[in-house]
């Protein structure tokens, strides 16, 4: 993967008439890199991506592809010359041409002679597997098959970057999982730089390398998927990334807080002073069973997941939990169990209120 920046957004704002989608958007997407725009219903993410697109304005800021300005408020580099390939949740494949064809048609304009064309077309049958598939019409062809034409069309003129907007929102939920792999292998042997909406966060985790969570309008945090996990930068995105409960606490240190469930102590520092009132993150991971001194918690509903079963808890000052145990032993509804906290992380956020 290469180190060089390939996409820069500097102060980003998209507008609808007088309506601001998003504002003081940044971040940098470097080469070869594949990143993931995650977000609620209505966040702007399709909005951004059809501004990096070329199909909406910037009203702020600049957009920056490679080593040229793409989009500012007074310029605006039209679609077609943006070298950036665009995989449509639809697939917008052409009914009436055949796999091979589809794939050729974004080759029409370019340099290359009928020789060169076929060329390049074979190369991207034998990449996304469809070297079988090519005499056949869309209509002959499965959801995960069509989304790999529609790939294979976007990369055919050798794009700088690719976006796809929630492609695989028309499969099945296995076929979602297995062609997401596929399209990231695909893209990562081909050092294709990509970006993803989507509202799937599973998707988002096992595709992208960068994950940027977009909430009112702006741009939460842009990280790796592990550590928007284990290291939100806020309450939202604590809340909207994976599965986690809030347990009051007091600091004890700037590592250390005492809470029900007794000190917990993690690998990073906070700047509040001793007695400072938090909230503590607690992931359904971080929960281990303690029978003999743990902290009672009632479980008041089960969810069973195969491998693992979360459990809902209540502790006995009311205080709600999700946990996550192996299902080799299986446990009521209604039963005590103990639980501890084992978690090297501790990700806390001051309470506004004073501690009593």
């Amino acid at each position: 993967m290469g180190n060089e920046a390939l996409l820069q957004l500097e102060g980003v704002e998209c507008r609808y008439a007088d309506q601001v989608i998003t504002t003081e958007i940044h971040f940098v997407l470097r080469e070869g890199e594949i990143a993931c725009l995650l977000g609620p219903s209505g966040c702007g993410k399709t909005t951004l991506l059809r501004t990096l697109a070329g199909f909406a304005p910037v009203s702020q800021g600049r957009i920056q592809l490679g080593k040229s300005v793409i989009a500012a408020p007074d310029y605006q580099c039209p679609p077609e010359k943006r070298r950036i390939g665009m995989v449509f949740q639809d697939y917008a494949l052409f009914p009436h041409l055949d796999v091979r064809t589809n794939i050729a048609f974004g080759l029409q304009k370019s340099t290359l002679n009928q020789v060169q064309i076929q060329a390049r077309v074979d190369e991207l049958l034998a990449v996304t597997g469809l070297q079988a598939l090519a005499q056949r019409y869309p209509h002959e062809l499965s959801g995960g098959q069509q989304q790999r034409v529609a790939l294979a069309r976007a990369l055919a003129p050798q794009p700088q970057l690719i976006l796809l907007d929630e492609p695989f929102s028309n499969l099945d939920v296995e076929l979602r999982r297995h062609l997401g792999q596929e399209v990231r292998s695909i893209l990562k042997q081909l050092n294709m730089s990509a970006i993803l909406v989507t509202h799937d966060q599973q998707e988002a985790f096992a595709m992208a390398d960068q994950v940027g969570v977009l909430y009112q309008q702006k741009l939460q945090q842009w990280d790796t998927p592990f550590n928007l996990y284990h290291e939100p930068a806020n309450r939202f995105v604590a809340t909207f990334i994976g599965q986690g409960s809030f347990i009051a606490g007091t600091l004890l240190s700037h590592e250390s807080v005492e809470t029900e469930l007794g000190v917990i102590v993690g690998n990073r520092a906070y700047p509040w002073q001793a007695g400072t009132c938090v909230d503590v993150l607690l992931r359904p991971d971080d929960f281990v069973l303690a029978p003999e001194n743990g902290v009672p918690a009632v479980i008041k509903y089960k969810q069973f997941a195969g491998s693992s079963t979360l459990y809902g808890l209540r502790l006995a000052s009311g205080t709600c939990l999700e946990a996550l145990f192996n299902s080799h032993a299986e446990y009521e509804c209604g039963q005590s169990i103990g639980i501890q906290v084992r978690a090297e992380h501790l990700i806390l956020f001051a309470q506004e209120a004073k501690c009593e």
